[in-house]
């Protein structure tokens, strides 16, 4: 009788559902699957063309049996190589990826998390207006500036016409300072100033007349 209940309970525990077997996985096992599916790298890549840019997402690190389920476009990726390349990633945009794997008794498992932002990207950066004003935040080249071309154009030589106006505003008070500065050595030693004009003008005046009278 205790034979029968034995193979009755084994047998039960293999048609039960994968979700319920995992409920036995060990905090031991799961802890040690954790670690690696920390280990796991997630990384974005480019190429620019033109006034756009194309962006890959490299999946790497990923041991045997893991599984890289990806929230945004709602698929598993499973391990056939070295890495998991995705292409056709939207720019800024936040992806998601859990990891699980595929585990007799921790199949099911959310074991990690990984979170990669893909940025915006500013087409007009390498526009010539940019030219010395890279740390404009217009002219960044990871922004949304959700802008045509037109409407950026306004913006910078706002800006830059507003730059030219501190420069303008900035030489006149170094030469407001100037003047300020003369005027106060001359206030204070004045006495010193005008004696020493009129003789530089008596010295010049005869110099003058001597060099004519040897003609």
């Amino acid at each position: 009788m205790n034979r029968k209940i034995i193979l009755v309970l084994i047998g039960v525990f293999f048609l039960l559902p994968s979700n319920a077997k995992a409920l036995m996985c060990s905090n031991q096992d799961k802890l040690a699957f954790v670690e690696q599916a920390k280990n796991i790298t997630v990384n974005y890549e480019y190429v620019e063309h033109d006034d756009d840019v194309d962006f890959t997402i490299k999946i790497s690190n990923i041991p045997d049996k893991f599984i890289v389920y990806d929230a945004v476009n709602v698929v598993n990726h499973v391990n056939e190589g070295s890495e998991i390349v995705i292409s056709n990633i939207r720019k800024n945009k936040t992806y998601k990826f859990g990891i699980y794997v595929d585990d007799f008794l921790c199949k099911g498992k959310l074991l990690y998390t990984h979170y990669i932002q893909i940025p915006a990207y500013n087409k007009y950066y390498k526009d010539e207006l940019c030219k010395g004003l890279e740390d404009y935040k217009l002219c960044y080249k990871w922004l949304n500036t959700r802008m045509t071309y037109d409407e950026w154009k306004h913006e910078m030589l706002k800006y830059i016409d507003k730059l030219n106006q501190k420069e303008e505003n900035k030489i006149k008070e170094e030469e407001k300072g100037l003047f300020e500065q003369l005027f106060i050595i001359i206030t204070n030693y004045y006495f010193i100033i005008i004696p020493a004009l009129i003789l530089i003008l008596i010295l010049a005046k005869v110099i003058y007349n001597k060099k004519h009278d040897l003609f």
